[in-house]
């Protein structure tokens, strides 16, 4: 199946940003799609529905999850992976633009590196700045649901089209993008927009 290049840079744009937060979550997830062919995915990915593959992502998400929940733990842990989610995101984009010419192809990938490089960066500067470890904790379950909502939102309202979908997915990567990854903290908004609200009432 020829997958256009619009469809292609979509997907390696969503991927990327994803695997910039959850690389294991990521390619689990497109590793699922390509061995049950829920979805429509570009021949280069293919390999990723192996079974080897789809193991060590399960583990190795575990494993994710559970540090990213200890305060300290998971600033090391997040430092150590600035070499794996960045060249992994890297090399997914090079696989999923396998159909596009050798210079695109390179594109694709320089883009996608770029795009999980800020992801990961952005999501390491935020954890720094929690110096709570309760609203650090409750922060990270709060992001976690957000990515379970919007990937489950993505595949259950997938239409049959694989372009839609990928479509609908750099839609919802954005949406993440801004109420996840870059969202500061929820309560200190909360106040700021009461008292705000509160100075118009006095002026009023």
């Amino acid at each position: 199946m020829n997958f256009s290049p619009a469809n292609i840079t979509a997907l390696v744009v969503a991927a990327s940003f994803a695997a910039g937060l959850n690389i294991y979550a990521t390619v689990l997830t497109l590793g699922i799609l390509a061995r049950t062919q829920w979805v429509a995915l570009p021949p280069g990915l293919d390999s990723l529905g192996h079974t080897w593959v789809l193991v060590v992502c399960g583990i190795m998400f575990a494993m994710e999850f559970v540090a990213d929940k200890i305060p300290g733990f998971d600033m090391v842990w997040n430092a150590l992976h600035t070499v794996i989610r960045v060249p992994i995101a890297a090399l997914v984009a090079y696989h999923a633009s396998s159909q596009l010419t050798p210079q695109m192809q390179i594109l694709a990938t320089a883009i996608g590196a770029s795009i999980a490089l800020a992801a990961h960066g952005s999501k390491t500067a935020l954890r720094g700045c929690d110096t709570e470890p309760r609203a650090n904790l409750e922060h990270r379950f709060e992001h976690d649901r957000r990515c379970r909502c919007d990937r489950a939102d993505v595949v259950r309202h997938a239409p049959s089209g694989h372009g839609s979908l990928y479509r609908a997915t750099l839609s919802r990567g954005r949406r993440s993008c801004c109420t996840g990854a870059f969202a500061g903290d929820s309560k200190a908004a909360a106040e700021a927009f009461r008292h705000r609200v509160g100075a118009r009432e006095v002026a009023a």
